[in-house]
């Protein structure tokens, strides 16, 4: 009855294979190999952004079919509400047996004093369960990341997980310094110069599409929303990553990083050069 009550956000992907010509990827059999290839592509051709809530004042959906038309059809990114709302649809669909998740974002050990304001996926393949993200403002492992506590190190990035209680597991990270948390890449070359830091707190618990509607809302929906506030774009790339802050563009090309002040005039180009982002 609950389901029948609110079935737009249950639904089936219109389109598999639109979805996988999206981010690149051929349709293969559920494997921890292919989870990975999955988000690796998911996050470099899918970005994440707020510019309806923040340039166009939109309402923004939950629902499977706006969703899909959204990311798929129109070729939009959005934030992790939205992002890995949708790519656990398609990770269902590809036969994985996979929910979405609380997460709590910290820059420090006291990551319990923060609010749940983050939207995760947990895929469970061969008894093992694994956490995958492609919705994430900040640094998201390229890859699905182990709940055993293994670090794992795919494209020159290391993820891992320590538990914290009965219900919580710390993802962390090797970083140039905790202050550095918000830059996507570590240079192989300089880990023996990185520290452990930690990314967010993450429980596996299964929470429902529904369950996400009234934290989509706080975040999105008034003047002092936190999707409200400021633009946010940035997509990885295979050789770096591309980020628009406001109105700062940061390139980081093969270990290079370069930043600039853009133009208000600037601004719609650069969204369409860098992003494929247009008002669509």
């Amino acid at each position: 009855m609950y389901r029948e009550m609110n079935e737009e956000y249950y639904e089936a992907l219109p389109d598999i294979q639109a979805y996988l010509d999206r981010i690149g990827v051929r349709m293969r059999e559920p494997s921890v190999d292919y989870l990975d290839e999955l988000v690796y592509a998911h996050q470099c051709t899918v970005p994440f952004e707020n510019l309806d809530v923040y340039e166009y004042r939109r309402a923004v959906s939950l629902e499977t079919g706006k969703l899909f038309d959204k990311i798929v059809t129109r070729g939009r990114g959005g934030y992790c509400f939205e992002l890995n709302g949708l790519f656990v649809a398609l990770l269902c669909a590809l036969g994985f047996d996979a929910w979405s998740c609380p997460c709590r974002i910290t820059r420090d050990e006291n990551a319990r004093r923060s609010q749940i304001m983050h939207r995760g996926n947990i895929v469970r393949v061969d008894g093992e369960l694994y956490f995958c993200d492609v919705g994430f403002g900040g640094p998201m492992a390229p890859f699905a990341v182990p709940f055993n506590g293994e670090k794992k190190t795919v494209h020159g990035e290391t993820f891992w997980f320590s538990q914290t209680d009965e219900w919580w597991w710390m993802l962390r990270r090797i970083t140039r310094g905790k202050a550095d948390v918000s830059s996507i890449g570590v240079d192989p070359e300089k880990r023996e110069q990185c520290v452990p830091a930690p990314v967010m707190l993450v429980s596996p618990t299964s929470w429902e599409p529904t369950d996400f509607i009234e934290l989509n809302r706080a975040c999105s929906e008034g003047p002092g929303a936190r999707f409200a506030r400021t633009r946010m774009v940035n997509m990885r790339r295979p050789d770096g990553y591309c980020a628009i802050s406001e109105n700062r563009l940061t390139l980081v090309e093969n270990g290079n990083r370069t930043e600039r002040e853009l133009g208000q005039d600037e601004v719609a180009p650069a969204l369409l050069q860098y992003f494929n982002l247009a008002d669509r």
